[in-house]
């Protein structure tokens, strides 16, 4: 049989007890909640290093590509200026050849030259008939190899200016004298001059 004094201690026990374990199962929900919110954190802060860590990557990736298209340009750049270098020695050369080629070619030539120039009046026949005129007389010279050298005698004079071509065959070093009758000057002309030309 209960005693009756003792009920109300043993159901201030009983109820404490209840408490207690209210209390314990509260802090332990508290304490749940607060680590699924730290784990939730941590996952957070986590997540957000990993983007950092991507848009640096991300950056250091751009700026390496940068790198490299820099490098390719200055590469181009490089290449393309080799490139004209090339070029321009190659021209340069072409055109050191050529001018060495004609210097070749033009000392193989013959080199005439118009030693003297003198004129005159005088009577040759032209076509059968004794015809008045004048006469021209001129020395060339080779100073070159042997070679063909076309001769130009001019005359000039009041009633207008003549000329004689003739192409002759000279050998190395070889002088020739040569005269041109100019009969279409007539007996009344004044003012006459002579001259000759030859090439090359």
């Amino acid at each position: 049989m209960t005693n009756l004094q003792d009920a109300p201690s043993e159901y201030i026990d009983r109820q404490s007890q209840r408490t207690g374990i209210k209390l314990m199962i509260a802090l332990g929900i508290v304490i749940g909640v607060i680590i699924l919110l730290l784990g939730f954190g941590g996952a957070a802060l986590m997540y957000l290093d990993a983007q950092r860590e991507i848009e640096i990557a991300g950056i250091a990736r751009e700026k390496a590509e940068e790198e490299k298209r820099t490098l390719q340009t200055i590469q181009a750049e490089a290449e393309r200026k080799v490139k004209a270098d090339r070029l321009a020695r190659e021209e340069a050369d072409r055109k050191a050849d050529e001018e060495r080629l004609a210097r070749e070619a033009e000392a193989r030539k013959p080199n005439g030259r118009v030693v003297s120039v003198d004129s005159e009046g005088a009577w040759e026949f032209v076509n059968g008939e004794m015809d008045a005129g004048f006469k021209v007389t001129t020395v060339i010279k080779n100073n070159g190899p042997a070679g063909d050298v076309k001769v130009v005698a001019f005359l000039s004079c009041s009633q207008g200016e003549w000329i004689r071509t003739q192409p002759l065959f000279f050998r190395a070093g070889e002088s020739m004298t040569l005269r041109y009758f100019f009969h279409e000057p007539t007996i009344s002309v004044t003012g006459c001059q002579a001259r000759a030309a030859v090439s090359p």
